[in-house]
């Protein structure tokens, strides 16, 4: 129920009986709309009414965070946080690689901090820090840039010891050869 423009061009496995395994064709996307997509269907699919669309887990969490920023943009905070929090949550009940749980818990913990909850900011940085080193890795430039935006948390809660070391610890990253963070 969520589009980007980004999502045309991509292709989605049609499956039977809501079963992974039995795949019935394919749908590329065609043209896209707001909230609905259009698409040109494999040939030689068999497709039935019943049938369900899968997106991979990647095309799906950017059509979320997609229409949360849209949503964010709008002024609409709170179904902006809804929307990441429900990314969130798929992130946890599917195996998701840790990259595209990161993501979501950065673009969370922005929102919760519009909003004016550092805590549960906080809370979600310090989980997007604790997955660097899965796989796949953080890059250096997203090392920095969340390992700075923590450190600025740490300092509007009075952390300034937890703040001055991550921060000194993003410093170093940036001195091995990064020319641009963002915070």
């Amino acid at each position: 129920d969520v589009c980007s423009s980004d999502l045309k061009g991509v292709e989605l496995g049609i499956f039977r009986d809501g079963s992974a395994s039995r795949q019935a064709g394919s749908l590329t996307v065609t043209t896209v709309f707001r909230t609905r997509a259009r698409g040109r269907i494999s040939t030689g699919a068999k497709i039935q009414t019943g049938d369900t669309v899968h997106a991979k887990p990647e095309v799906y969490l950017a059509a979320l965070l997609a229409e949360s920023d849209a949503r964010a943009s709008g002024g609409d905070l709170n179904t902006a946080r809804d929307l990441a929090r429900r990314a969130l949550v798929w992130t946890e009940a599917r195996d998701v690689q840790a990259g595209e749980r990161r993501r979501v818990l950065v673009a969370l913990s922005a929102l919760e901090y519009r909003n004016g909850e550092v805590e549960a900011a906080q809370r979600h940085l310090e989980s997007a820090v604790s997955t660097f080193d899965a796989t796949p890795g953080a890059g250096t430039s997203e090392r920095i840039t969340t390992m700075n935006n923590l450190g600025s948390l740490y300092l509007l809660r009075g952390d300034y010891r937890s703040a001055e070391s991550l921060i000194s610890a993003a410093s170093k990253i940036a001195a091995r050869g990064v020319a641009h963070g963002e915070a």
